[in-house]
This record gives structure tokens, sequence and C-alpha cells, in this order.
């Protein structure tokens, strides 16, 4: 039968495959991380670039971060947003896990998680998800991710201050957007994303605190641990519980009446351990 159907099939269609060119209203954009190796204290280390794509004028705007986090994937964002002073009416995503879960609602659409579907309602976009294993529905940003990654990070960059590096780099990435445009001929790419900022909202001037607390007791040797690492606190709390603050890059860490006992810089390999 599967060979009848084959056959049949190949009578009725071109048995070559056909790419058909996507339409791209003005006024939505497309996120993906990708892999980067930067410079840090001396050390070369693996980090990632989140970027945010705008298919319809092709503007681009990336930010580097430690980890794939729904953290870093806030922050990153939010950046963004505060920066262009505008936030897309839709954003294209992968079925990251940061975003959604492995769960479908009633019409089988992927469902976001708590976090991330509070932070889209804060700032007032809708989070659209892409199949599985189907990157060409978002190439804009997939081609946009290589794109950054040749032209920004060869060689690998010199990062002693992340957020001075990252404010930096959304400069960098207006002026790239002063080249000519691929296929609209005449325009620059940013003469197009001046035109597409009138369909966007504006930024909301309340910032998102994406911030999530945790609680921990404090082990014999003055430590918490959290996500497979170790951070150290004041040795009179040993024994008692404390307050952790998860963020993009810090981990802060507060008494029960949430006062700062101490912060750290957040650690991402497993049984790493920050005094």
């Amino acid at each position: 039968m599967r060979r009848l159907v084959k056959e049949e099939r190949e009578k009725l269609y071109n048995a070559a495959p056909c790419h058909l060119m996507l339409n791209h209203p003005g006024g939505e954009a497309q996120v993906d991380f990708g892999e980067i190796y930067i410079l840090e204290q001396g050390v070369m280390k693996k980090a990632h670039e989140l970027v945010l794509s705008f298919p319809h004028s092709n503007a681009g705007f990336c930010q580097v971060t430690r980890s794939e986090t729904m953290e870093a994937l806030c922050e990153g964002l939010s950046s963004i947003f505060y920066y262009t002073g505008v936030v897309p009416n839709k954003i294209w995503f992968d079925q990251m896990a940061t975003a959604c879960i492995r769960k479908k609602d009633e019409q089988g659409r992927p469902v976001l998680t708590e976090g991330f579907s509070r932070f889209a309602l804060h700032y007032g976009f809708e989070a659209i998800f892409c199949n599985p294993n189907s990157g060409h529905e978002k190439g804009n940003v997939e081609k946009k991710v290589g794109y950054f990654r040749d032209n920004l990070f060869i060689p690998e960059p010199i990062i002693n201050d992340l957020k001075a590096y990252n404010e930096e780099l959304l400069t960098r990435c207006t002026r790239d957007n002063s080249r000519p445009h691929y296929l609209k001929t005449g325009y620059t790419i940013e003469t197009l994303f001046q035109k597409e900022i009138i369909l966007m909202s504006a930024v909301t001037k309340v910032p998102y605190d994406y911030g999530k607390f945790e609680k921990r007791r404090v082990n014999k040797q003055g430590y918490i641990c959290y996500d497979g690492c170790h951070y150290s606190v004041s040795p009179k709390y040993v024994a008692s519980y404390v307050w952790i603050k998860i963020l993009a890059n810090e981990l802060i860490i507060q008494d029960h009446e949430h006062r700062l006992i101490t912060s750290h810089q957040r650690l991402f390999e497993k049984e790493k351990r920050s005094t």
C-alpha cells in the first residue's frame, strides 16, 4: 500500500523539493540562541548569542549570555526592547524549554511556562512556536545567528564587563543595520526598520522583574547549593534557611526578611564553588 501511494503521489506531484517564499508582515520578530566563545579574565569560555531579528526589514539585534536559561532569555529580550523602544506584536521561537513546556493545549499548541507567560503578558507580545525540527519556519533568525557569529564574534571577543559589552553590542548592531537590504534595492535595513517601528507598540516604562526566588538551607560548611553549584553564605546562617534570587548572571542571597546577605556571579558548570 505504501509503495502504491508513493507511485501515485509521484504522478500527481513533482518529486523534487519545492521551497516557497515566506510572507513577513512588519512588526513581527524571530528569536534564537547560538553558541559562541569569549575570552573572560584571560580564559576561553563557551557562551551564547541571543538574537532577535525582524524578517520584514532584516534588522537584527544581539546580546551575549552565559546560558540559555529563561532568565537569560528574559534579560536579553528586555534589553533589546528598551534599546529599540518597541516590542514586536508576535515573536517566533523554536520549542525551547526555557519558554515552553513539553505539553500541548487542546489545539495541539505548546504551552508557555508560567514565568515566560508572565514576561510575554507584561510586554504585550504573542509568543508563537515553530513545529519541531523546522528551523526553516524562522529562517531569518537562523541566518542572522550565523551572520553575527562570523562578523561580531570572530576572533573571540575579550569581555571583562558583560553588561558594558552588551550595551556597546547593541550600538554595533545598529551600525550594521545601515548596510543595504539584500533584496529591496535602494533601501538600507535601518530605513526599513524605522518604517516597521510604527507597526509595533511602545515598550512599557515599568521593567519586568524576572528574578525567581527559592528557599535553601545553609549546610555546615556555610554554603547553599543551586543547580549543582555551591555558593558561600555568612557562617552565622549555618543550619538556617535563606532566600536566593536567581538572575541571568547573578545569584543574590537574602535572609528570611529579604535583607541582602551577599551576591555571587552565577555559575553554570556543575560542582563549581563560589566563595
